[in-house]
């Protein structure tokens, strides 16, 4: 291969490299964005965490669930939904953390605890996507 045409496709990998990076950024700012408005307009996300969280937990016989203030109604409301993802004979406890915000969560068995929150998944996501773009 001749120096232009190596120069070209080094040009081409830097555009390229480029387009990706500033395709994240303008992913990530639509993602806080939309969220944003998502997490004020959705009484239900924190059941919706709490529930894909709860499936990929290894079963334990004992729940511990900590929310905000402003989600224990809807998480209280839905103790029975949360039971049957969980199953039988398992204890659930409901706790209201008082510092926690709205749309974070912590759940803890006698193994783990995870912080299932809102503004945790959503900073996951965009760590991996810039992760993406700098491997």
């Amino acid at each position: 291969m001749d120096d232009t045409a190596r120069n070209q496709k080094r040009e081409l990998q830097e555009y390229v490299d480029g387009i990706e990076k500033k395709y994240v950024d303008v992913l990530v700012a639509l993602l806080q964005k939309l969220t944003g408005v998502l997490i004020e307009d959705r009484d239900d996300l924190i059941l919706y965490l709490i529930q894909t969280t709860i499936r990929d937990l290894e079963p334990s016989d004992k729940y511990c669930i900590r929310v905000s203030g402003d989600d224990i109604y809807e998480v209280e409301s839905n103790k029975e939904k949360i039971l049957q993802e969980l199953g039988e004979g398992v204890s659930l406890d409901l706790i209201e953390e008082k510092g926690l915000e709205k749309g974070q969560c912590v759940i803890e068995t006698q193994n783990q605890m995870v912080d299932c929150g809102f503004q945790t998944q959503l900073d996951t996501l965009i760590r991996d996507l810039k992760m993406l773009v700098h491997s």
